[in-house]
């Protein structure tokens, strides 16, 4: 029995998404089956075929069912939330994991377990982690403490809720929108749980191959709320393969940004 989902939507994501995939590989201590459901256009995608030959890799950790949605045109991630929900099975909770984010090795296992130990939550993130822009070769702290905001890194909401997203189209702010649409489709405040286990200091979130948050990187180059300096390192993070594929993406920031460019969003 399925008991948790990972939702996993792409955009433009060939040159980072091995991010995503070694981490979910990376996964420690899972005693349960997980399932993984990714979305992605065909505009520089990562692709069905390199998501296939991580598939033995993701059954030694649990991942009994993957499901590849291809999309021949670009969609808002509100519907890719809303598709991604619509196809998850009766899972207790559902999982957002980003295209260029090294989750932590064991945010499967500690999600898990705080739904699984209390039926009323609704919701889980985690306070605090680490940013790290790749063009800038900068790496800052997030946390959630220094600003009033509900939602912060490392997201799940029981799955339930992701079935019953609507189609909406979101410009910005979407986990705001996820966090508010769970609490409209609830009829009531959300239970939140922090994850406040210290294995944030096990993963890593990177800025500069992603659309989304262009404005990001000002907030992580001036280190504005709610980032704060850091001394903790890309080597300390994260295994010294996945520090060296990041920092060989410092040309490919160049590409993107001229990409950006041309159509109209930087």
């Amino acid at each position: 029995m399925i008991e948790l989902t990972v939702g996993l939507p792409m955009f433009r994501s060939e040159k980072i998404a091995h991010l995503a995939f070694e981490s979910l590989c990376n996964q420690k201590n899972i005693d349960f089956d997980w399932e993984l459901l990714i979305m992605e256009e065909s505009d520089e995608r990562f692709g069905p075929d390199r998501v296939r030959e991580y598939a033995a890799r993701l059954e030694e950790v649990g991942c009994k069912r993957i499901v590849y949605k291809p999309l021949d045109q670009w969609i808002p991630l509100s519907f890719k939330w809303k598709f991604l929900g619509g196809m998850s099975s009766d899972s207790k909770c559902f999982l957002i994991q980003a295209h260029d984010c090294y989750s932590q090795p064991y945010r499967l296992k500690e999600t898990y377990d705080i739904f699984n130990s209390d039926p009323s939550v609704d919701w889980v993130n985690s306070p605090l982690g680490c940013f790290y822009h790749i063009e800038a070769e900068q790496m800052v702290r997030f946390n959630q403490g220094l600003y009033q905001h509900p939602c912060a890194l490392n997201m799940a909401m029981r799955t339930e809720y992701a079935k019953q997203l609507p189609a909406e189209q979101v410009p910005s702010s979407v986990d705001s929108w996820l966090f508010r649409t769970c609490t409209e489709i609830k009829g009531s405040d959300l239970v939140v749980r922090n994850n406040d286990s210290e294995n944030w200091k096990k993963g890593v979130d990177v800025h500069g191959l992603n659309k989304i948050s262009i404005d990001r990187g000002k907030m992580i180059v001036d280190v504005q709320v709610p980032f704060e300096k850091t001394d903790i390192t890309l080597d300390e993070l994260v295994p010294e393969y996945i520090a060296k594929f990041i920092r060989s993406k410092k040309e490919s920031v160049a590409d993107n940004k001229m990409i950006y460019h041309q159509m109209g969003v930087m």
